[in-house]
């Protein structure tokens, strides 16, 4: 019985450990920002990204490589940085040097009106 002991302590100790573990946590998605903030929120870039697809009646793979978002392959996704940066530069700067405007705000829906080409005035 003694030499069962140590045994059966063993046993208990491993079946507590399998009981309790935890499944490896999923890795972090990899990330390649260039525009956004590095320390963006998952969950806000992502409601970002949704908003993108919405205004562009597009899908992800419109301006991502599917299965690698990080990816810069897909040239779509330098247009979506540039058109960031003229929307963040029109409400940031431009538009509030107008007198008499108040909260200015463009969109990517402002243009595309739910296309993925900016609709044309002409």
């Amino acid at each position: 019985m003694k030499r069962l002991l140590p045994f059966a302590a063993a046993s208990l100790a491993l079946a507590a450990t399998v009981a309790f573990a935890q499944p490896p946590a999923a890795p972090a998605p990899e990330r390649n920002l260039k525009v956004f903030p590095a320390d963006i929120p998952q969950g806000d870039l992502m409601t970002a990204m949704q908003g993108f697809g919405s205004a562009l009646g597009v899908n992800c793979s419109h301006c991502h490589v599917p299965n690698n978002f990080a990816s810069d392959e897909n040239p779509n996704k330098d247009i979506a940085r540039g058109m960031m940066r003229m929307t963040w530069t029109l409400n940031r700067e431009t538009l509030p040097a107008i007198p008499g405007l108040e909260e200015p705000r463009v969109t990517c829906y402002t243009c595309h009106r739910g296309e993925a080409e900016a609709a044309a005035t002409s």
